[in-house]
Order: C-alpha cells, then structure tokens, then sequence
C-alpha cells in the first residue's frame, strides 16, 4: 500500500518470512524417503581395468565389458564390497527399525493453527544394512500421501545422512550431521531451494535442521526447523513415532 510504513521490528520480519513457508516443509510430516542406487568412483575404476581397448582404424566401436574371470578381479570386487560393510557407527540406526503409529502437526504460518496427520510407518534395514529405510502412508485431513526416507552413516564424512522423497514434490531433501549419544539425538542440517509464489521472483533459500529425539522410551521424536531472515530457528513440523500398543505390550511382556 503507498504511504504505508515498513515493520522492520523481528516480529514483523519472523511473519513475513512465513507469510509463504516452504512448501518442503509443508509435508515433512514424518519419516519417508527413498534410496538411490549410483555406482561409485571406486566401481567405475575397476570397470574401467577390463575394458577393451577400441579399434581405431575406420569407426570408433563400441567399448566392450567382459566379466570378470581371474582371481585378482574377483578380489578387487570382494575388497570393494567388504570395506563398505556396515560401522558401529549404524548400530545406532537400528532404533527406526519395526512398526510405528505417526501423529504429526504443521504449522503453516504466523498466528495459524497447526495442522494435524496421522498414519503409520514400517523402518526396515536394506543393502546389506548399510542402510535403513523408512517408508510411510499418513493422511492429512483426509488426503493421502507416502514417502520414503534413507538414512545411512557414511564411513568417509564420519556422519549421518538423510534422503528423503514423497508424494508432495518431485524432488528430493538431503541433509547430515550427528548422533549425540548423551542427549540421544540425531541433529542433521541441509539447505533446500524452492520457487516463490511469483513465477518471475528468485528462487528462496532455506537452511532447516531435523531433530530425532530417542531418549522417550517407544518413542522417537522428529523437529523440523527453519531458519528466518532474522536469523531465528522456527519450528514448523513435530511429529511422534510410537510403537503400537500390541507391539509394546509384547516385548514388555518378554
């Protein structure tokens, strides 16, 4: 509006930065995200030792793979593989494992009331446990959705990752950080680019930190938070995984 005065206090600027919260965080709901399989550096170079070399005389053929036959391959593939088996550090991922309840809130914006989601959730170990994968089916006021979630240690970066896709984006949020054995918290933190509402606008920026909280027995506490442009941490997602009551009752009465 012309004439109108600017509110630079931080209230007024903490508003305008979720006058339009990113809409990843919009349906981070829960645990839910995908694994994607890549051949490594490692892979490709011990692929490349049995390439055969190309004619170059007329046409350049194509390059040919055989398999690999002599001792001193199969060893290199066996090498490969043994020095990626799974660390002490992945006990610790063993926590998302089995049946879950999901209840989540949302809160889309300043002076808003949160939003509720409720669904289940199954973690599972894959790749030989290098990995634990999180899959998940929630309604959000009668829409569905699914996700996935990965999340691994990596041996090299001496940290823990998260790789997460679902129902509402065609991408996918990765992030890392560590495991406080103390507090019994996994603290991860990513940055995510997303389109404004205007077409012709940049692209916005976010830095956001997920929280997993284990230090409640049968539950595990997930935070999302976001960083404003006054630089404050804005919770916007919490969501709670609890082992059904039949589970629990279960392993208690063991």
């Amino acid at each position: 509006m012309l004439g109108a005065r600017h509110d630079s206090s931080p209230q007024a600027v903490s508003r305008r930065a979720l006058a339009h919260p990113p809409a990843a965080f919009a349906h981070r709901r829960s645990l839910a995200r995908v694994f994607v399989v890549g051949a490594s550096l490692a892979t490709l170079a011990v692929l490349a030792g049995f390439a055969q070399p190309a004619e170059t005389k007329d046409e350049p053929k194509d390059i040919v793979i055989n398999e690999p036959t002599d001792i001193s391959a199969k060893t290199l593939w066996s090498d490969l593989i043994n020095k990626s088996r799974p660390t002490a550090e992945h006990a610790a991922l063993d926590a998302f494992l089995g049946d879950w309840e999901v209840s989540s809130y949302w809160v889309p914006g300043p002076e808003q009331n949160p939003i509720i989601s409720r669904g289940v959730a199954k973690g599972e170990k894959i790749i030989g446990g290098r990995f634990v994968q999180i899959s998940s089916r929630l309604s959000h006021g009668g829409v569905p959705s699914e996700g996935l979630v990965t999340l691994g240690f990596d041996a090299r970066k001496k940290n823990y990752t998260f790789h997460g896709i679902d129902s509402f984006a065609t991408y996918a949020n990765d992030c890392a950080g560590a495991y406080d054995a103390d507090k019994q918290q996994f603290i991860l933190n990513g940055t995510v680019e997303e389109p404004t509402p205007k077409d012709d606008e940049p692209w916005r920026k976010y830095d956001y930190r997920i929280t997993f909280d284990l230090s409640e027995k049968n539950v595990i506490t997930e935070t999302i938070e976001i960083k404003l442009l006054n630089n404050v941490w804005f919770k916007t997602v919490q969501t709670k995984f609890s082992r059904p009551a039949s589970k629990t009752e279960s392993a208690e009465a063991k």
